[in-house]
């Protein structure tokens, strides 16, 4: 699965696929932006229903979630927000 994703992301932002690793950066590696990131989903064959939901990026590496490509990351803050306010609690 890994080595398909590497060819669908080589060919969308013309990389090398032998160069990529678990580390690579889609904005920093890539210089892709946040609608770059959702066609991605597409080129994956995600469905509608997978598409119709919030979308982070996030690094659990480094600690953190931030709501677009383009903001700093600082914590884990917009995603556990993201999950209080999408998620219902159990009853």
């Amino acid at each position: 699965m890994f080595e398909k994703v590497c060819e669908i992301l080589a060919d969308k932002f013309d990389a090398d696929a032998s160069t990529m690793t678990m580390d690579t950066k889609v904005k920093e590696d890539l210089n892709a932006d946040s609608l770059d990131v959702v066609e991605l989903m597409m080129d994956l064959d995600a469905s509608d229903k997978q598409l119709d939901c919030p979308f982070l990026f996030a690094s659990a590496r480094a600690g953190y979630a931030k709501y677009k490509i383009e903001d700093e990351g600082v914590d884990m803050s917009p995603l556990f927000e993201t999950i209080l306010s999408h998620i219902p609690a159990p009853e």
